[in-house]
């Protein structure tokens, strides 16, 4: 038997398998990333999570988002925190048998873009609709009556947009349809 033939025949086998531990590797990877990235709407840090309740359970607001003006860099995201005080009482049009619990909704939109001085950034439709695709435009949550919750609204800045620049962002509360609570902004300052 040829020994060149065998050595050959040995080293395209271990090269091969070498090939498949790197390529599992690289899939496991890959999964953790994707997997950690599906949480992103809802986290937010447990600290913040525990001052907003506090702020819920003291104050008279329904809707609070304390932590509204961030510093984020092109292509980053940051999730801004907002706290629903689920009063079911408080939401039009609700049929009785619907107090217990209800379903809100978060509904984010692009409002305006303004420059370092001050001065509103002029955007055409293409520029709106790309920024408008930042945020996820809807979640919904269910709440008991009487229960805090405590979201995340992800703001994930797009690369090829205007730096030193403050994005701002309306959002919205709604139960059953209706506005709930004060209509909040949240600024995404560029850098």
């Amino acid at each position: 038997m040829n020994k060149k033939g065998l050595e050959l025949s040995i080293n395209f086998i271990v090269v091969v398998i070498l090939s498949l531990v790197v390529f599992g590797m690289g899939l496991v990877l890959f999964r953790n990333v994707f997997s950690e990235s599906q949480d992103f709407t809802d986290k937010v840090t447990q600290d913040t999570e525990r001052r907003l309740n506090n702020l819920l359970i003291k104050g008279d607001e329904l809707v609070m988002m304390p932590d509204f003006v961030q510093n984020i860099k092109s292509g980053d995201s940051y999730q801004f925190p907002l706290g629903i005080k689920a009063d079911t009482s408080k939401c039009v049009n609700l049929p009785q048998n619907q107090l217990s619990e209800q379903t809100f909704s978060v509904q984010t939109s692009f409002d305006m873009a303004i420059d370092e001085n001050d001065r509103e950034i002029d955007l055409n439709l293409d520029e709106q609709s790309d920024i408008s695709e930042w945020t996820f435009p809807e979640s919904t949550y269910l709440i008991k009556n009487h229960e805090n919750k405590i979201v995340g609204v992800p703001i994930r800045v797009g690369e090829s947009f205007q730096t030193d620049a403050t994005y701002v962002f309306n959002v919205e509360v709604k139960c059953n349809g209706q506005r709930y609570g004060d209509l909040q902004k949240v600024y995404a300052v560029v850098k």
